[in-house]
């Protein structure tokens, strides 16, 4: 998946590298500095999230794009209120990544449509 995105990607941005572990991402953000880091929830080692926590801490600039399996309202919450400016499902990349880019770039957030469009659910806790 890695690979697709960064191919994906390359036509029309500068892809700085694409990273097998948070360690590596994380290292190579405090080098380089990037506009925009996209992250999957699951990355391994430290997980996608505590990344976004280190990258918030370190480099408020820099936007964050969540590109995950994960459809739970609950993931999406928690990656808004780390400051991600985009959440897009994997299985809506090809129409939705690019469009996330933009609009994380202007400031801007953009949540998958099909996140969007989901009702949410009245639970009762007993």
């Amino acid at each position: 998946m890695r690979e697709r995105i960064r191919e994906f990607l390359a036509s029309e941005h500068e892809v700085l590298g694409a990273f097998e572990d948070c360690e590596s991402l994380v290292e190579a953000v405090d080098q380089f500095r990037p506009e925009l880091v996209i992250l999957d929830i699951s990355i391994p080692i430290m997980g996608g999230f505590l990344a976004a926590e280190h990258i918030r801490e370190n480099s408020p600039s820099i936007k964050i794009v969540f590109v995950t399996q994960h459809s739970e309202r609950a993931y999406v919450e928690r990656a808004m209120l780390l400051g991600a400016s985009a959440y897009v499902l994997k299985r809506d990349m090809v129409t939705d990544l690019m469009g996330a880019i933009r609009e994380a770039s202007t400031g801007h957030t953009f949540i998958s449509p099909r996140l969007r469009a989901e009702p949410r659910r009245n639970v009762t806790l007993l």
